[in-house]
């Protein structure tokens, strides 16, 4: 099967091609429904190196790594040519929850093997919303790395916000720590409580992917007393844009809360 030659067609959808594809210059793959991931698997081989070299692209619906995002699944061989595909042949949408992956990138190809190679020069690009996007060969898949752009960072906050002090400052003098200041709402230092739970809002991105959010929790309020309760790392900062803890009323009879920003390295 052939897409494309003339005519920039789209082949997409969910569900199983038992024979071989390739796409022309002008033809695009875009895997799932519209808007609405899934999962295209391919029984023979995949070849794009038409494609990688013109017009048409590789299209993705992504939303945050628990749900499910858009793949292609290849039996075959993955046929890319010598250092012609690269971000750009891509387009990436991103469902709402689009997140900086960590150690776990966004299986985008699986296959049997792969034929080819990246374009060194063309790896990299923006997602939107702060975040930034790197393609990578994995053994036989194809997979991005998505970060926070190093440009949106406290410091680049800080300067925007004629903010002194450094992080562990207050530059307002509001008793508030300018890093907490950084990571949540403006106002929402203190918190909401509702229903037994308490929730700090953060400040989003593209603000936030170099801090680590940590509610603590302590029954005496002592020193060496707080355990860590709940964690969030920059890798949910679009999935969750809240932090909460759940009280159990009575269990103890008293239990303090406190949330805690840490820089992330």
């Amino acid at each position: 099967m052939t897409v494309g030659t003339g005519s920039g067609g789209i082949l997409g959808g969910n569900g199983r091609i038992n024979g071989s594809v390739t796409i022309a210059a002008d033809g695009s793959l875009a895997p799932g429904a519209a808007a609405a991931a899934g999962t295209l698997s391919i029984g023979g081989n995949l070849n794009v190196s038409a494609q990688a070299s013109g017009t048409g692209k590789l299209k993705f619906d992504l939303d945050a790594l628990a749900n499910t995002n858009d793949k292609i699944a290849v039996t075959g061989t993955l046929i890319i040519g010598g250092g012609a595909l690269g971000f750009s042949d891509f387009n990436f949408n991103n469902l709402g929850g689009l997140q900086v992956t960590g150690a776990t990138p966004y299986k985008l190809i699986t296959s049997g093997g792969i034929s080819g190679s990246l374009d060194s020069a063309n790896l990299n690009g923006s997602l939107g919303g702060g975040l930034t996007g790197a393609l990578q060969i994995n053994g036989n898949d194809i997979e991005l790395v998505v970060t926070s752009s190093g440009a949106a960072n406290y410091q680049s906050w800080a300067t925007a916000n004629s903010v002194t002090g450094g992080a562990n400052g207050d530059s307002d003098k509001d008793g508030v720590p300018n890093l907490v200041e950084y990571a949540l709402i403006d106002g929402g230092e203190r918190g909401v409580y509702s229903a037994s739970t308490i929730t700090f809002t953060k400040r989003g991105s593209p603000y936030g992917g170099d801090v680590t959010y940590i509610i603590e929790t302590s029954e005496t309020l002592e020193s060496g007393s707080w355990t860590t309760a709940v964690t969030h790392g920059p890798g949910l900062l679009i999935s969750n844009p809240t932090i909460s803890y759940s009280f159990t009323p009575g269990s103890p009879l008293t239990k303090f809360a406190r949330l805690k920003v840490v820089t992330t390295p």
